[in-house]
C-alpha cells in the first residue's frame, strides 16, 4: 500500500513538473509575442511621426522656381524664347530634384509645363521654315537638326557616356539599394545585370559600343527586374528631357546637371594644387 502511495506521489509531481515546464514555456512564448507586437506598435509609431515630419516640412519649407525657369518666362512674354534657353530652363528644374530641393510631385508640377513649351516651339519651328519635324530654332531664328525630346528616362549618372557598371556603382540608387560597398552587394549587382541579359563583358564596355538591341531594349529590361531587386519603376525612372545633337550620342538633362556641377566643383588648376601638397 505504501509503495502505491509513493508511485502515486512521484506521478503527480511528475505532472505536476509537466505542466508547471508547459506553463512557463507558454509565459515565455506570450513575453516574446508581446515584445514583438511592441516593437511594431513602435515602429510604426515611428514611421507615422517620420511621415508628419516630412509632410510638414515639404509643406511649409520649399525652395522657389529654379532662376533658369524665372528667366525662361521673361523671355517668353517678351517673345525672345527659343530652345537654348527653354533647355537651360529644363536643366535648372531638374537640378532642384536632384539636389533634393523640391519633391517629386513639384518635380511633375513644373515638368508639365515645361512640356508644353517644348511642343509649342517644335510646332513654331516647323511652321516658320522646316518639313523637318525634329528641327528646331537657335538664338538667331535659324533652324537645325537637333531636337528636345519628353522621354522617361533612367535615373542612371551618365550611363549613355560610360559603362553601366560606371554608372551603377556611382549613382546613389543603386550604390546604396545593392550595397557595393560590400562583396555580397556587388555580387547582387552582377547577378542582376545577368538577369536582365547583360554579360559582365557588355557592362563594363561604354553603352555607345553596347549592341543596338541592347541600347534599344534597355529602359524595359531593367522595368522588367526592378521589383524582383526591390526596386519600384518610379524610382528607376524619372520624367525628363533628352537634346539630340544631330548623329551625337543624346543628353539628357541629368548628365548636363551633373557635368555642369562637376564642372564648378572642379579645381581650374588641379595639378598644381596636387604639386603644392
Amino acid at each position: 500500500m505504501s509503495f502505491l502511495s509513493i508511485q502515486s506521489d512521484e506521478s503527480e509531481e511528475s505532472e505536476d513538473g509537466d505542466s508547471e515546464g508547459a506553463a512557463s514555456a507558454a509565459e515565455k512564448r506570450h513575453r516574446r509575442n508581446l515584445r514583438r507586437a511592441e516593437k511594431q506598435i513602435n515602429r510604426r509609431k515611428w514611421e507615422r511621426r517620420r511621415e508628419e515630419i516630412l509632410l510638414e516640412y515639404e509643406s511649409f519649407s520649399y525652395y522657389a522656381a529654379a532662376s533658369s525657369i524665372v528667366l525662361f518666362d521673361v523671355a517668353w512674354k517678351q517673345s525672345l524664347d527659343n530652345f537654348t534657353l527653354l533647355w537651360c530652363a529644363i536643366v535648372g528644374h531638374i537640378s532642384q530634384v536632384m539636389l533634393c530641393k523640391i519633391n517629386r510631385a513639384h518635380y511633375l508640377d513644373q515638368i508639365e509645363n515645361l512640356h508644353s513649351h517644348v511642343t509649342r516651339l517644335l510646332h513654331a519651328a516647323n511652321q516658320a521654315g522646316g518639313n523637318n519635324r525634329k528641327s528646331s530654332v537657335n538664338s538667331n531664328g535659324n533652324s537645325r537638326k537637333d531636337s528636345i525630346t519628353f522621354t522617361e528616362d533612367l535615373v542612371l549618372w551618365l550611363y549613355r557616356h560610360w559603362s553601366l557598371k560606371e554608372s551603377m556603382e556611382t549613382t546613389m540608387l543603386t550604390s546604396t539599394r545593392f550595397k557595393l560597398f560590400t562583396k555580397e552587394g556587388r555580387s547582387q549587382m552582377q547577378d542582376f545585370l545577368a538577369h536582365i541579359g547583360i554579360s559582365q563583358k557588355d557592362c563594363a564596355q561604354k553603352y555607345s559600343i553596347l549592341s543596338l538591341e541592347v541600347r534599344d531594349n534597355l529602359d524595359s529590361l531593367f522595368a522588367n527586374a526592378a521589383e524582383r531587386y526591390g526596386f519600384k519603376r518610379k524610382e528607376l525612372f524619372m520624367p525628363s528631357f533628352t537634346l539630340q545633337l544631330v548623329y551625337k550620342t543624346p543628353l539628357s538633362a541629368m548628365d548636363v546637371f551633373w557635368l555642369i556641377l562637376s564642372g564648378l566643383e572642379c579645381q581650374v588648376t588641379p595639378l598644381l594644387q596636387f604639386e603644392s601638397i
